[in-house]
């Protein structure tokens, strides 16, 4: 599981020796800011996830030298073998967002990959507070991000399995996909595993479930039990941290959880309330597991690892430059070139291809789509109610006016 906290950190290199396709400042890049930067520090996301090729997975945006988040949020693969280093190289962008307006729509975390059906699943952030358990399929090349279905701030808890291909999520209750969900329609088929139970981390170990609650209790079930009664979990221990944690996983004999000063595990036994301290004084975000070591991002966005056994800790991947130019979201190169239509937001362009009748095919505000009242923009242009056609000023009924907006009144 994931958890929704973000992270933001501006890390800079001055002084490297750069080749001569590489940058410090944001004027070495073609026509400079606002249309193209230079890559400053990488902002981390929370949440990490593994590629099956010892490799880690975490999703970040680069500052430009100016200091603000610039371009394209992308994937990252970090070797599980750095020792400080910093090696790390982009796997996919991450396209989609929209920056501004009621249609706004901004990656907020990212939950998983799984590597076996090369999907990403991210938490993305509508209109600056729906949160939209969202989709990047990136077979045959894509990295669009696509709305799976909105969890209407419900405690959203997946977690995945990629070779039984099934979903088991904390809601208002806990359920089971038996298919990895691609559209708003899957949601429909869940069946319910445990009734009204409230879960705040979520783990499963073969047929085992794992989970703790928002009052720091440890509960264990069955993935197959059927509109089960929550009194049939049964309770193996708790931890007033768990009541606030970042993230939760199970590895070997033990259940695992990270939360502000570190990362503490227990024994899968009943009742042992023995804590392990792995971690601490360390604001710990996200986790993952392979071998009996534990990989984690801090606060920080700084990459690190822990032996379950609490020793061999090092630092894998802190957070800097990689001293290369990027465009403007939508730009076809760094010398401000764009085939479509310039959106602007917060002194940024963002370009936007065109479509049928020059409408763009994302919009900030209805202004964007044309010079008339009769279109709005939800992050996509649309027409006002009940007119239609690419200008949007077709009627199948009488033209009204109230306050200098058009309305279509349709004869019943």
């Amino acid at each position: 599981m994931k958890i929704l906290k973000s992270l933001i950190i501006a890390f800079s290199i001055v002084g490297a020796v750069l080749s001569s396709n590489q940058c410090n400042e944001d004027y070495e890049c073609g026509v400079g800011y606002p249309y193209a930067a230079c890559n400053g520090g990488l902002n981390v996301y929370p949440g990490i996830s593994m590629d099956g090729n010892d490799n880690l997975i975490i999703a970040g945006k680069f500052n430009s030298s100016q200091g603000g988040p610039f371009g394209t949020p992308k994937m990252f693969n970090i070797p599980t073998s750095g020792n400080g280093s910093n090696e790390i190289s982009q796997r996919i962008n991450i396209n989609g967002e929209i920056e501004s307006g009621a249609g706004s729509f901004k990656l907020y975390s990212f939950y998983d990959y799984l590597p076996q059906s090369n999907y990403y699943y991210v938490l993305m952030n509508q209109g600056g507070s729906a949160p939209i358990f969202s989709l990047i399929d990136a077979n045959n090349g894509g990295d669009k991000v696509k709305y799976v279905f909105n969890i209407f701030n419900t405690p959203f808890v997946p977690i995945f399995d990629d070779i039984e291909k099934s979903m088991i999520y904390g809601a208002y209750g806990i359920y089971k996909l038996n298919k990895l969900p691609t559209q708003r329609s899957d949601a429909q088929d869940a069946t319910l595993i445990y009734q009204s139970q409230i879960v705040n981390g979520l783990a499963k170990d073969g047929n085992d479930l794992y989970m703790s609650t928002y009052d720091g209790k440890f509960l264990k079930g069955k993935a197959d039990c059927s509109n089960c009664t929550k009194d049939q979990l049964i309770e193996i221990g708790s931890d007033t941290d768990a009541s606030h944690l970042t993230d939760f996983l199970v590895e070997g004999d033990l259940i695992v959880f990270s939360h502000s000063n570190g990362i503490t595990a227990y024994s899968k036994s009943a009742n042992s309330n023995q804590a392990i301290k792995l971690i601490t004084g360390e604001n710990v975000i996200s986790m993952v597991s392979k071998g009996g070591v534990i990989y984690y991002t801090t606060k920080d966005g700084i990459v690190k690892s822990i032996g379950i056994d609490g020793k061999n800790g090092k630092t894998i991947y802190t957070p800097t430059s990689n001293h290369q130019c990027q465009a403007a979201v939508g730009f076809q190169s760094i010398d401000g070139v764009c085939k479509g239509k310039t959106l602007w937001y917060n002194g940024i362009p963002t370009c936007t291809p065109l479509g049928e009748g020059g409408i763009p095919a994302q919009c900030f505000t209805s202004v964007d789509c044309g010079p008339t009242p009769y279109f709005t923009c939800n992050g996509t242009c649309g027409c006002v109610n009940n007119f239609s056609g690419l200008d949007c000023t077709h009627c199948d009924g009488n033209v009204e006016w109230l306050n200098g907006i058009p309305l279509c009144q349709i004869p019943q």
